[in-house]
């Protein structure tokens, strides 16, 4: 038998879906400051990237001019990194700036690796890689899907408010793994449940570690999975191995000694 003070330590796994934890559905609008602004300057940025990110980015369009947008385009969609075997580097958001920018929005711990990865492969196709000052501003709806309303904004509407911690919320109700620096290069896609929420593609051509990807995907080789857990007491920390599993994110509810989290086991 467990005494009380154990079981307030214990982080147990809910048994209500994910999609079903929304906190809120207010609008988010302000700077994400856990984020950082990645640039991807040169040559055809797009066509240099769709051998490496795992979305398709011939469905970007131009954020100024989306009605001129083919069916299943958008002016941001989801994408992530894997390494040669497979394993998420970064995951995050893609968005057009200019025929000859793109703006990746990645993790703060991750944007230096996310560039020195990067940069060998973007010498050969005469594009540049940098780390903007200026965080991600971003803006939600509340007639949309979380996903579908997200949107990432000019940095001439700047707003200073942090919007971090309602963003990690946000994401952390609807099972999106917004990978840090304690994961990266540790799971599959698939682990994460990245492929659910349109952060891969498999009909688009070849990228870095698509085959491993593509092979647990048909094979039905994965075995973990990213799920919700609540947790009491002390908050774990993320890359903490519990009983839930290995913390990817995590969330306080006020005064702070209870909260929400995602892990894969």
């Amino acid at each position: 038998m467990r005494t009380e003070n154990e079981l307030e330590q214990i982080n147990e796994l809910e048994n209500n879906p994910i999609e079903h934890q929304e906190p809120g559905n207010d609008p988010i609008n302000g700077s994400w400051q856990s984020a950082s602004r990645v640039l991807v300057r040169g040559n055809n940025p797009s066509e240099f990237l769709q051998g490496y990110l795992t979305s398709d980015l011939t469905r970007l369009v131009a954020s100024q001019s989306p009605q001129e947008a083919p069916p299943g385009a958008a002016p941001t969609i989801p994408m992530s990194l894997c390494n040669l075997k497979g394993r998420v580097i970064v995951s995050g958001w893609v968005r057009e700036l200019a025929d000859d920018c793109l703006e990746l929005a990645v993790h703060n711990t991750l944007a230096t690796k996310l560039c020195e990865t990067l940069a060998p492969y973007a010498r050969f196709s005469r594009c540049e890689l940098s780390i903007e000052p200026e965080h991600p501003q971003v803006v939600t709806s509340t007639d949309m899907n979380f996903l579908d309303s997200l949107s990432f904004i000019d940095q001439h509407e700047l707003t200073t408010e942090d919007i971090s911690e309602s963003m990690n919320r946000r994401l952390i109700s609807h099972g999106i793994a917004f990978l840090s620096a304690e994961n990266s290069e540790k799971f599959l896609p698939q682990v994460l449940n990245l492929h659910t929420h349109g952060f891969v593609d498999f009909d688009k051509g070849c990228y870095l570690g698509q085959e491993i990807v593509a092979r647990a995907q048909f094979r039905g080789q994965v075995k973990k999975t990213v799920q919700s857990f609540s947790w009491t007491g002390s908050m774990p920390k993320v890359g903490a191995a519990i009983e839930s599993g290995i913390v990817i994110a995590v969330t306080s509810t006020p005064p702070g000694d209870t909260g929400k989290g995602l892990a894969v086991s």
